[in-house]
């Protein structure tokens, strides 16, 4: 939504990416936790949710020209990942942007996943929480990303086929935040939960990728060395 205001100058926009489900797991589980203005809210798992079907194919339709980066592949293909980085953006390639700091102090992590982390992980592996989903949510979402999962090379967690009307039934993960408001008597949010409920089940469509090219992850390809 900001960038839409930037489309006008030569841009180009680095847009990280991560196993869906594991980004939903590490996404509820974190920041469920918060009790702030930056609380989950059922608009601001819509807009999460939205992200991962429809933040790619937003910025091509405003002409944005997009590299992706897989989270896992930042860890396990670092260097791949980072040599190919400075290719397309003309840079000399250096050892030091293997090295996970920030303003010349290692990253440790941050307040919300409460993890102390030593930059890449070579062993990093894709889990995710699964007692964030329902059976039928893996095979709903799985349906519906499939493309996306395809193309970047994400392993599905089921072959079974699903009954259309199963996206329309609630998610865990949904039913989990209208709980908290619920138990807040907060009826506001729970008017809010019915819209966004109404809006996720209309980004579900069978044809959501179709004609759209999705730019391949950085560092799966050696185009660097071209």
């Amino acid at each position: 939504e900001k960038l839409k205001f930037l489309n006008q100058l030569n841009i180009e926009v680095i847009y990280t990416i991560r196993e869906p489900f594991s980004s939903i797991s590490s996404y509820i589980n974190h920041w469920m936790k918060i009790k702030s203005i930056y609380e989950i809210t059922p608009y601001s798992y819509f807009y999460y949710l939205n992200r991962i079907f429809n933040g790619l194919k937003k910025l091509s339709q405003m002409g944005i020209k997009t590299h992706v980066i897989k989270l896992e592949s930042l860890h396990k293909k670092n260097v791949n990942v980072m040599k190919e980085f400075c290719f397309i953006l003309n840079i000399k390639y250096s050892n030091v942007l293997t090295q996970s700091t920030f303003m010349g102090k290692k990253w440790w992590g941050d307040q919300f996943s409460l993890k102390f982390l030593n930059g890449v992980n070579k062993n990093f592996q894709i889990k995710y929480d699964e007692n964030l989903f329902y059976k039928k949510d893996i095979r709903v979402l799985e349906f519906f990303l499939q493309d996306y999962m395809k193309h970047y090379g994400y392993a599905f967690h089921t072959n079974k086929k699903i009954n259309m009307l199963e996206k329309f039934l609630p998610l865990k993960t949904e039913i989990i935040i209208w709980k908290k408001f619920f138990h807040k008597f907060n009826f506001l949010q729970l008017f809010y939960a019915l819209v966004y409920w109404l809006k996720r089940i209309s980004i579900m469509r069978k044809n959501n990728f179709k004609d759209f090219i999705m730019p391949h992850s950085l560092g799966e390809e050696s185009n660097y060395e071209k």
